[in-house]
């Protein structure tokens, strides 16, 4: 909205441009964020002109604007000023030049025309990305046809941990992703909720284009379910909700379904938006964030996953002449969340930084024999200091516990009862030791059982009753009694101890 004065009635909207020197850069701090601020010298808009090549002409001897310096920065676009040599008091105003090239003969307003509408293409580049990822789908799924339409499949690896590696392992997931997407609906809340007909004929469609072993297709279901949940989160974030000019998420709802999955129709989209608003849906995605919010660490992985960066870690080993057959998931873990720069690892997250160093002074430790940093209580559970949740085992992907860990066996009944047993009779040499020195002390010294209390008690008379016996001396007496009839009084110490323990 622009206005011509104060005392204009019939304020116009368009968009106009200002054309400014900066001459401060303020920053306005707030309790959570800063804004920066320029503080600029603008030329007269009313001695902007245009010469006949079409190049825009200011003037800056005729200062404008006075009462309104300040623009945000995000309201800014760079410009350079050359003098005009026909004109001294003249500046030409000198775009710079997009990625893309220009005529160079091409004027000034033609050339801000395409740069606003380069911008108009770059609204929502996470569209963008959605759209290459379904052309990566759309060339994958055409390169796995033609296999399949010769009746071959394309040759798959698979580890001892029963994960795809190799050549091919990039392509099997995104043909993972593709035809799930397509085979199974969007408007099943839950991949519980998905027909067992629907996902075998999933299955089915996976391994004629792939070589899946019979005991891996678990993992290849697990998977399309992840891949299937990711993309319906995909089309609430970037498809549900219109963009304004500057690229941020309206409220306002896109009831029609986006045309870059044409398998989605107009009835399937309208209740899988009505799903989205529901308030339960809301409670569970808030709830979700709230979780999100909690995680301090960042994968930096992308679509490689854990098993590229554990045969990278392996192969360094092997030429440092290290054979390993199964990589500490601690160093598939830093790799997967560090970058590599100068053969230097470098991390972008202070968490991460602060667990890798963790790890490392844990397996100094461990390698000195201090701590047993073996099974669930290994090096990265330490150093993460959380343990292990259900679902797939951290650094290592697709992995459940019992297949990494082992299963944890209960300790068997008849076991517990033996236990039992064995510290029953253990309390009962215990108590019967107890009362033969008790009975010993009494009849050798003469001691009434208050007197025999007292001691117990560890009495500060040097006497004890009228018998003038020394306490070093009964002291002395004691030990050589236990000495004499093989008791020490460690023996009990240790029974009592054990006793403590079980």
């Amino acid at each position: 909205m622009h206005f011509a004065s104060a005392k204009d009635t019939r304020p116009v909207l368009c968009k106009m441009q200002y054309y400014g020197v900066i001459e401060e850069i303020c920053e306005l701090h707030y309790s959570d964020f800063l804004l920066p601020v320029f503080c600029c010298k603008w030329a007269d808009s009313n001695n902007v002109t245009y010469d006949d090549m079409g190049h825009t002409l200011v003037n800056f001897d005729r200062i404008g604007h006075k009462e309104d310096p300040y623009i945000l920065a995000s309201q800014a676009k760079q410009v350079f000023y050359m003098t005009d040599p026909s004109h001294k008091r003249r500046s030409v105003v000198i775009t710079p030049r997009p990625r893309y090239s220009i005529d160079e003969h091409e004027d000034n307003a033609l050339f801000e025309e395409r740069l606003i509408a380069n911008k108009r293409k770059q609204i929502c580049s996470s569209q963008e990305a959605a759209t290459r990822e379904n052309h990566r789908g759309r060339t994958v799924r055409a390169a796995v046809g033609r296999p399949i339409q010769s009746g071959n499949k394309i040759p798959l690896q698979w580890n001892h941990k029963k994960l795809p590696c190799g050549d091919h392992k990039t392509d099997f997931s995104t043909y993972i992703g593709v035809v799930v997407c397509i085979r199974v609906s969007i408007n099943y809340k839950e991949w519980e909720e998905v027909p067992k007909e629907v996902i075998n004929e999933v299955l089915d469609f996976i391994t004629k284009g792939f070589t899946v072993p019979e005991d891996c297709k678990g993992y290849v279901i697990k998977q399309a379910s992840k891949r299937w949940r990711a993309f319906k989160a995909r089309l609430r974030k970037y498809f549900m909700y219109e963009c304004d000019e500057e690229g941020n998420t309206t409220d306002v709802i896109i009831w029609t379904p986006p045309s870059l999955y044409p398998w989605i129709t107009v009835d399937d989209w309208k209740k899988f938006v009505e799903t989205s608003l529901d308030d339960k849906f809301k409670e569970l995605s808030e709830l979700n964030r709230k979780r999100a919010k909690k995680r301090k660490t960042s994968y930096r992985g992308g679509r490689k996953g854990y098993s590229y960066y554990e045969d990278e870690s392996a192969k360094e080993l092997q030429n440092q002449g290290i054979q390993v057959v199964d990589v500490p998931r601690h160093l598939v873990w830093i790799r997967a969340h560090s970058r590599e720069e100068g053969g230097v690892l470098k991390f972008d997250n202070l968490a991460n930084l602060e667990i890798a160093q963790a790890i490392k002074e844990l397996e100094a430790q461990h390698n000195q024999g201090e701590i047993d940093a073996s099974g669930r209580n290994d090096i990265l559970a330490r150093a993460l200091n959380t343990p292990e949740h259900g679902g797939c085992v951290r650094a290592v992907g697709g992995v459940t516990n019992k297949e990494y860990f082992g299963y944890k066996k209960p300790t068997p009944a008849n076991q517990v009862q033996s236990e039992l047993k064995q510290v029953e009779t253990k309390l009962e040499n215990v108590t019967n030791n107890q009362n033969f020195l008790m009975s010993f002390i009494m009849s050798n010294f003469q001691l009434t059982p208050e007197q025999f209390q007292q001691i117990q008690l560890g009495s500060s008379s040097a006497q004890f009753g009228g018998f003038g016996v020394n306490k070093d001396v009964y002291s002395a007496t004691f030990g050589e009694l236990l000495s004499s009839h093989g008791l020490d009084g460690s023996g009990d110490r240790q029974i009592v101890g054990e006793l403590r323990k079980n």
